[in-house]
């Protein structure tokens, strides 16, 4: 499902991407559900499995990374200790994320968090699951194809991938569409990013 799902593109297919992703958070929740709710789960899983193998989708490879999520993620722990901007900006990632293609399984934890916040929990075993996944996806970015890890964070990505999404001369006009998506994406990070802004280093 996360490499089918991944690959999703159209204007449909952020609403397609949100309602897989609430489904994978409900089913890596860290708590035991009842039969009759794992039943339910299992019964949906079949459904969205059956609804994405109908698309015709080409799965490329494996799912990868991307750096400027990954370097607006960061902002995240910034905000420990104001819950109603970290409510708010998890809540952007998670958007951002949806909307684009990618996987989006690393970031159910995220969404995991937010409920637990929203339901005034002790948050800090769900921030601590949040950053291990986010040093793990930190070592699993690449950039242009080449595995780069942590370097992300001393290189100008934010440029590089701003320069490599805005460069035309690798789009035919049949794909107008999604460059259209992508660069409303790729914008939306930039703007939360400075909107959230917190050093790197």
């Amino acid at each position: 499902m996360e490499e089918r799902s991944a690959h999703l593109e159209g204007k449909e297919a952020q609403n397609i991407r949100r309602q897989i992703f609430d489904f994978m958070a409900l089913r890596t929740l860290p708590v035991s559900a009842s039969t009759h709710s794992n039943e339910a789960l299992d019964t949906l899983q079949a459904d969205v499995e059956s609804h994405l193998l109908r698309q015709n989708i080409a799965v490329e490879g494996e799912v990868k990374v991307d750096p400027s999520l990954v370097i607006t993620e960061l902002g995240i722990f910034s905000m420990v200790s104001d819950e109603e901007k970290l409510k708010k900006f998890l809540a952007d990632i998670i958007e951002a994320a949806c909307s684009r293609k990618g996987g989006l399984l690393r970031l159910a934890s995220y969404q995991h968090l937010l409920w637990t916040l929203e339901a005034s929990k002790n948050a800090l075993p769900i921030f601590a699951e949040t950053q291990m996944q986010w040093l793990n996806s930190l070592w699993n970015v690449s950039l242009n194809d080449r595995s780069i890890g942590p370097m992300i964070l001393l290189q100008p990505t934010q440029l590089i991938v701003t320069m490599a999404t805005c460069d035309w001369s690798q789009r035919s006009l049949r794909s107008a569409e999604n460059y259209e998506l992508e660069t409303r994406h790729h914008s939306r990070l930039l703007f939360l990013r400075s909107e959230w802004s917190t050093r790197r280093i």
